[in-house]
């Protein structure tokens, strides 16, 4: 009996050990399939989120903004914590002129990651829209940093320089990259707007060149190019490069442009091809009032003889531009033309009046008073322009002739803007 009984209790024992093993098995199974039915949510949550990045960003490249921000949303609110998501829906932000909350997303995208480059850049485009300069400056140094392969960073961070008025850091930057990125248009393109704005009018226009043959087809690069030429009075070949662009763009809309053409035309003494040009100009819808054409058409005809557009022009500047010394100093050009010299140093009287930053009326006025035999009221107009402008060499030559007591000057003695 005692035998059986301990056998039974044994047997129960065994049971009970059994069960316990069975059931704490049972357990260690189900928390393992929880973890990994959670891994595969997250895994799946990933994909879902990453999907919805992609379609976020198609619809940003293609401007459809209010879409492409509810997509990204729905990103973010799968896997919140994906810098390059953060970054997306700050550009998208930033698209719609909502800087602070872009501002936002781009420090959320560094919190989560400190080395994700497109945060620090696309932030450093809020801080330099907001003319925080100096805090651009460092965001485009660390995109720089962060990524040496890619050009845009570089030309960022020197940009931003340039902005900041610190040219020759500016140049020594690109130059330290330049073997780097040799065949890349845009940093030839900014060490000629570096050129440019040190007076190297030859280097910029070897940088721009260089940049053009890189990227033909790039019209900035062409048009920067045209305007170098024009710079260094190279008008012929400043006048191809635009009617290049003109005609391969086909934008009409690019007044500027035709403006600049017909300077060039007016330089090389294509005066009727200019006056064609100016007159589609003041004519079209905007052209009544587009006063630098109007006074361009103005000076044009000028030198061809056509006084009635000369007259038509000066009166239609005084009308749209009242408070600017164009106009009147057309109109006294006029007067002259008809040999009413006295109605003429009147007129220059409101011309001198207005134009604070030009010496061009004072120097016309001189030679007219002169001719009258105005000869101290002369000296006076002449010490007038030279005042405006001390770095003038024809209010300069024309002051110190006139004092030096020599008279008889005519009008294309003084050279003017055409």
């Amino acid at each position: 009996m005692q035998t059986r009984s301990m056998t039974g209790r044994a047997l129960r024992w065994t049971l009970a050990a059994a069960s316990i093993a069975v059931l704490a098995g049972c357990q260690g199974h189900g928390q393992y399939t929880q973890k990994f039915r959670e891994t595969q949510a997250q895994k799946m949550a990933g994909l879902k989120a990453a999907t919805s990045w992609d379609m976020a960003h198609q619809q940003y490249l293609s401007g459809d903004l209010k879409k492409a921000l509810k997509t990204i949303d729905e990103s973010i609110q799968l896997s919140p914590e994906v810098a390059r998501s953060h970054t997306l829906r700050g550009r998208i932000l930033l698209e719609q002129g909502n800087l602070e909350s872009a501002l936002q997303e781009f420090d959320r995208a560094i919190e989560l990651d400190p080395e994700f480059v497109d945060g620090h850049y696309f932030r450093g485009i809020v801080l330099e829209r907001f003319t925080r300069f100096d805090q651009a400056l460092e965001e485009y140094r660390t995109s720089a940093s962060l990524d040496e392969t890619n050009p845009q960073y570089a030309v960022a961070w020197a940009e931003m320089l340039i902005e900041l008025d610190r040219l020759d850091e500016a140049w020594s930057t690109l130059e330290s990259h330049r073997a780097r990125f040799e065949h890349n248009a845009g940093v030839r393109q900014t060490l000629g707007h570096i050129a440019m704005m040190r007076g190297d009018t030859p280097g910029a226009i070897d940088h721009f060149r260089e940049a053009t043959l890189l990227a033909p087809d790039d019209d900035g690069l062409t048009e920067d190019l045209a305007r170098a030429e024009m710079a260094a009075g190279e008008y012929a070949q400043a006048d191809q490069l635009l009617r290049r662009v003109l005609e391969r763009s086909g934008d009409t809309t690019r007044r500027d442009l035709v403006h600049l053409r017909a300077q060039c035309l007016a330089a090389t003494n294509q005066l009727v091809a200019a006056r064609e040009l100016l007159t589609k100009l003041t004519t079209d819808d905007v052209g009544p009032s587009d006063a630098p054409a109007w006074y361009a058409l103005g000076r044009v005809c000028l030198q061809l003889n056509d006084r009635k557009t000369v007259r038509d022009a000066a009166n239609r500047l005084i009308a749209i531009a009242p408070t600017t010394h164009h106009g009147y100093l057309l109109m006294a050009l006029f007067q002259e033309k008809l040999g009413d010299t006295q109605k003429a140093i009147t007129t220059l009287d409101r011309a001198v009046q207005l134009a604070t930053n030009d010496p061009e009326p004072a120097l016309v006025q001189a030679v007219l008073l002169d001719r009258v035999g105005r000869h101290d009221d002369a000296v006076l107009a002449a010490q007038h322009a030279l005042a405006i402008d001390p770095t003038s060499q024809e209010a300069l030559v024309l002051a110190t002739e006139l004092a030096n007591g020599n008279t008889a000057f005519r009008l294309t003695e003084v050279p003017v803007d055409q």
